[in-house]
């Protein structure tokens, strides 16, 4: 979904929270975890 550095992310985040609610914070970083682990369970990395 996103291309950015996991810290650019949780900066990003937390200046979010003043402007939405938790729930929906919480639907981000879901969906960002998600991502991430997607990305790192690459073909590659299960042939080994």
């Amino acid at each position: 979904m996103f291309d950015l550095d996991e810290t650019v992310i949780q900066g990003w985040l937390r200046s979010l929270t003043s402007q939405h609610p938790e729930s929906f914070l919480n639907k981000l970083k879901l969906s960002w975890q998600e991502d991430l682990h997607i990305k790192n369970t690459s073909p590659l990395s299960q042939l080994g």
